[in-house]
C-alpha cells in the first residue's frame, strides 16, 4: 500500500491518500526514478546532465562509475566520462553523499559543499585530533591548498603534495 499526499487541482488543496500500487509497479517507478527504464527518446547524451539529474552517481570504482553513466545515457562510453571530468570538468570526482566518492555536476558543488561540508568537517574530527591535527594546522593546511590551486590550476593529489611547501602533513590514511 503507497500512501502520500496528493493535489487536487479542482479543489486547490492537497490531500492525503491511500492509492494501493503493486509490488511490480513500486519496481518500475523505482527504475524509471534512476533513470533506468526510460524509453531511448528520453535518454541523456550528456554526462553532466546524467550526473546532475541522480545528484551523484557513486564512483569509487571509476569504470562501475562509467558504466553507470552508459547505461543511463545515449551514446556516452567511458571516454565521454573521462573527457568530462579531466578537459570539460563538468563533473567532478569527490566525497558526496554517504561520505563515498561520488560523480559529481560541477555546478552542484556551489548547494552541496555548504551542505555536506559541515557534516564531513564533524565526522573527521576525532581522526584529525588521532593525528595530531589541530583546528590551527587544518586552517593553515587549506589556506596553503587554496594558494597552490588558484596559481597551479586542478592538481592530483600527488602533484599537490608536491607544490606544497615543507614535507606533508599526514592524511587519514597515514600517508601524504
Amino acid at each position: 500500500m503507497f500512501h502520500g499526499w496528493c493535489h487536487y487541482k479542482q479543489k486547490r488543496r492537497w490531500r492525503y491518500m491511500a492509492d494501493s500500487l503493486s509490488n511490480d509497479h513500486v519496481r518500475f517507478l523505482r527504475l524509471r526514478a534512476q533513470r533506468l527504464a526510460l524509453p531511448l527518446s528520453d535518454r541523456i547524451t550528456s554526462v553532466a546532465h546524467v550526473v546532475k539529474e541522480l545528484c551523484g552517481i557513486q564512483a569509487q570504482e571509476v569504470p562501475a562509475a562509467a558504466l553507470a553513466v552508459r547505461v543511463r545515457s545515449v551514446g556516452l562510453v567511458a571516454a565521454n566520462v573521462e573527457h568530462a571530468r579531466v578537459q570539460e570538468r563538468s563533473v567532478v570526482r569527490t566525497w558526496g553523499p554517504r561520505g563515498t566518492l561520488h560523480l559529481l555536476a560541477a555546478e552542484d558543488l556551489n548547494w552541496l559543499l555548504p551542505l555536506l561540508g559541515p557534516v564531513f568537517i564533524a565526522a573527521g574530527r576525532r581522526r584529525r585530533a588521532e593525528l595530531g591535527l589541530d583546528e590551527d594546522t587544518c586552517a593553515k593546511g587549506v589556506r596553503i591548498i587554496r594558494d597552490v590551486l588558484a596559481h597551479q590550476g586542478p592538481l592530483t593529489r600527488a602533484e599537490l603534495v608536491e607544490q606544497g611547501p615543507g614535507p606533508p602533513l599526514p592524511s587519514a590514511t597515514g600517508r601524504a
